[in-house]
Parts: C-alpha cells; structure tokens; sequence
C-alpha cells in the first residue's frame, strides 16, 4: 500500500479534439466577466457557490421532511414536533440559498446589462434571479404541469441560466 501511494500518479488519458465537453468542464461564470471587475465577478461567483450549497442542504432536509411524513401518518404528538422541526430547518435552508442566490443574479445582471462579461445582453432574460419573480405565475398552470413546475422552478430556472450559459460560452469558443 505504501508503494502504491509512493509511486507517481498516472498521467490523465489524452482527448481527442472531437471529445464532447461536458457542462463541467465548461468555464465558470466568473471567468466570462472581464478583469476590470475581477471583485465583483469573484463576490458572484462566491454567492453562487453558497447558493448552490445551500441548495443541497435545502433538498437533504427536504427529504428527511417527507421521510417524517411517511413515517407519521397518524401524526402521534412526537411525530408533529419533529414534522414541524423539519419545517423550520427547511425554511432556514431556503433562506440560506435564497439571499446568495439572489446578490448573485443581481450581480450578474449588472454586469451582463453594463457590458462588462462577455455574455451577451439578452443572456440577462435567464439570470435566475428574474426567472423566480414568474415563481407566483407557476401554480396557475394545469394539472399536472402545474405540480412538476411549481415543485422543481428553483431548479429548472437554475438548469434554464446554465444552458443559456454553456451556448454563450460555447458560441464564443467555438472553432471557426
């Protein structure tokens, strides 16, 4: 084993150039803004890591709440405090990734609409931060979009501003 953790690591294997890039590899948002505003990019990219973490703090804690309310269908006494603990925490898991989320998309909508990323202007129509203000709209969809939509908008506008993203990037790095 000591030999093993000794030797010398392998070398990655090499990519073809027509390998396809994963969203992964893609690079950060902080990267598309240009240098003059390197503070303001890193605060961003910094406040969407908290969001992103909180978020999955807020979906662990999601599911513990419905494995509680699976577990306590006849809601004993003891199974209504621990549901209503599990409430709590989830509300302050939300609000964790709601407040860097939100200086997020502020921040890059200011950066995108004064021209100082590389993104182009329209990109700003899928900052998710403008996308959660149709939040309220989604509950009057019909049924059972209405469910789908509602229940996951957090991410699928999230999902919706990264892909904007990755054809923006991609556009600008494609070879020509």
């Amino acid at each position: 084993l000591r030999a093993q953790l000794a030797a010398p690591a392998a070398a990655p294997p090499q990519r073809s150039p027509d390998t396809v890039r994963l969203p992964l590899e893609a690079p950060p948002i902080h990267v598309e803004t240009r240098t003059d505003e390197a503070t303001l990019a890193r605060l961003m990219y910094v406040a969407f890591c908290a969001f992103a973490i909180a978020a999955g703090v807020f979906h662990a804690l999601t599911t513990q709440h419905e494995l509680l309310l699976r577990a306590c269908v006849d809601s004993p006494p003891p199974c209504a405090s621990l549901q209503a603990e599990a409430r709590e925490y989830e509300a302050w898991a939300y609000l964790a990734a709601e407040i860097p989320g939100y200086l997020a998309s502020i921040l890059l909508g200011y950066l995108v609409i004064a021209g100082r990323t590389r993104y182009p202007r329209w990109s700003v129509l899928a900052n998710p931060g403008l996308l959660m203000l149709f939040d309220p709209f989604m509950t009057q969809l019909p049924a059972p979009l209405g469910a789908v939509v509602t229940g996951g908008y957090v991410n699928l506008a999230t999902a919706l501003f990264f892909g904007v993203s990755l054809l923006c990037t991609r556009a600008r790095s494609a070879p020509r």
